[in-house]
């Protein structure tokens, strides 16, 4: 708003006096700017809080809104724009727009794109090779490790092992008792 005052002034003497001036009153300027222009998450990962858009100015309560909606597991805090949870479903290079609006009206928009990607599997060699002797039960073992991944890890192996002796395909441990290797293939036969 703006409002012109005028200040009228008296002395003992009669004598008079004015002037005017003017008070303005205008809102601050909402201002929206992107801070992470794409964001990259692992599906599974560690939750990692984010605020893609900051903001400035504005008059009273300021609320964020977000569209289109997040991803399975991620949330949206409409009282600050942080970006919170774990992500349990994959989408790729999709364009967000997150809306910064004040008390009065005011809303600026700003975007960005994110991704939710699976995480990586990776093997690591934990026993290196391994010798069994004949007759002989094994200690459960898992011949590697295995780091990150999405969701159920299926484990296989090839060629297949000797006789009595066991891998499971949802833990990848081998197990098992050893059969009588002291004969050779032609006694075998016999």
């Amino acid at each position: 708003f703006s409002t012109t005052y005028t200040v009228s002034l008296l002395d003992s003497v009669n004598q008079t006096a004015s002037g005017q001036f003017k008070i303005i009153s205008e809102s601050t300027p909402l201002s929206v700017s992107t801070d992470i222009a794409v964001a990259t998450l692992y599906a599974y990962g560690d939750p990692v809080p984010f605020k893609p858009v900051l903001s400035t100015g504005g008059n009273g309560n300021i609320t964020y809104s977000i569209n289109p909606s997040l991803p399975t597991g991620l949330n949206f805090n409409t009282a600050d724009g942080t970006i919170t949870g774990v992500a349990t479903s994959l989408i790729n290079n999709i364009t967000f727009t997150i809306t910064v609006t004040d008390q009065l009206g005011q809303y600026e928009s700003s975007n960005f794109v994110m991704s939710v990607i699976p995480i990586p599997i990776e093997i690591v060699e934990s026993t290196g090779n391994v010798t069994f002797y004949s007759n002989e039960e094994i200690t459960p073992y898992a011949p590697l490790t295995v780091d990150g991944g999405s969701g159920s890890i299926v484990y296989s192996i090839n060629p297949e092992l000797p006789e009595g002796i066991y891998f499971n395909t949802s833990t990848g441990v081998i197990s098992g008792t050893t059969g009588d290797y002291s004969r050779t293939r032609k006694d075998r036969k016999r």
